[in-house]
């Protein structure tokens, strides 16, 4: 069995490729802005899109009633977009950290969201195409307010995520027929929230990917997709040890064999004879007088 342990791992390997972790491409905003906002050149104080180091937008100034982001950005990859990722983040300035505003325990409804897209060297924002989003997936949904519900074309429904509140959640949407991008490409996402009471989402981040199989969570951690990233010849010997390791310690089988081998004595002779021999002085009468 020792002796298929190679081409086992290899089989192993090739599998936890396939569900390695998504690499999103974090979205930097060109433009974000709140349907409730101030117009341009207008001083009053309302709700405020702030984008952040990280990519993120951070809402502040009065909790609106209800509210539509209308957030643009550009996509340098040049390969077809696969899917959309889009995360709602707790913070400390948020009603119970967030992720949403709600002012009673910073729920939030996002009742439709839709993507137009358009090619980047066209400015002309009449000529953009909506993007089909499917196969909606969310790291939680609350009872009632599914995420399937944000693009289900009914402005009723929405995605919500009580009672998580305080805590960081995401949802995954594929492009239905991929965004080709081979020049660039101007993506414009619209969040409509109109269920009320200050159900508007606090602070989120928005990220693409060209991965053929987009994933919301995957159960390889980061340390070992980019171990398994790296070519068999050019690891170092920690990470190969690392890798065997990890390997064996699901490997039932090989278990099984180990603890049944532990438990046989040993065959061969010379062992044999040097137990006998050990035995044998340990018990004879000038040891023990000695002893």
């Amino acid at each position: 069995y020792q002796k298929t342990l190679d081409d086992k791992q290899k089989i192993w390997e090739a599998g936890l490729l396939d569900q390695k972790p998504t690499a999103w491409t974090v979205l930097t905003p060109t433009k974000a802005v709140s349907k409730a906002g101030p117009t341009p050149g207008e001083a009053k104080k309302a709700s405020k899109l702030d984008v952040q180091k990280d990519g993120s937008i951070l809402v502040s100034g009065p909790i609106e009633n209800t509210d539509v982001y209308t957030i643009t950005a550009d996509a340098k990859e040049k390969t077809p977009l696969t899917a959309m990722r889009l995360e709602v983040l707790a913070d400390p300035s948020l009603p119970a950290k967030g992720p949403g505003r709600a002012p009673t325990n910073g729920n939030f409804v996002l009742n439709e969201l839709k993507v137009n897209q358009r090619p980047k060297v066209d400015e002309d924002e009449a000529k953009a195409k909506a993007v089909k989003l499917a196969t909606p997936l969310a790291t939680f949904q609350q009872e009632g307010f599914p995420v399937a519900n944000a693009v289900d074309n009914n402005p009723t429904t929405g995605w919500a995520i009580a009672p998580q509140f305080g805590a960081d959640q995401a949802a995954v949407f594929r492009f239905q027929g991929g965004i080709k991008a081979e020049a660039g490409v101007t993506l414009t996402f619209v969040l409509d929230q109109r269920y009320g009471s200050g159900h508007t989402i606090g602070k989120f981040r928005l990220s693409v990917t060209t991965d053929k199989n987009p994933k919301l969570q995957s159960p390889v951690p980061a340390d070992l997709a980019k171990v398994l990233d790296t070519p068999p010849e050019k690891r170092t010997a920690a990470e190969k040890a690392d890798l065997r390791g990890r390997y064996l310690a699901q490997d039932r089988e090989h278990q099984r064999l180990a603890a049944d081998a532990a438990k046989v004595p040993p065959t061969d002779a010379r062992v044999l004879g040097a137990q006998d021999l050990t035995w044998a002085l340990l018990n004879s009468p000038a040891f023990l007088f000695n002893r």
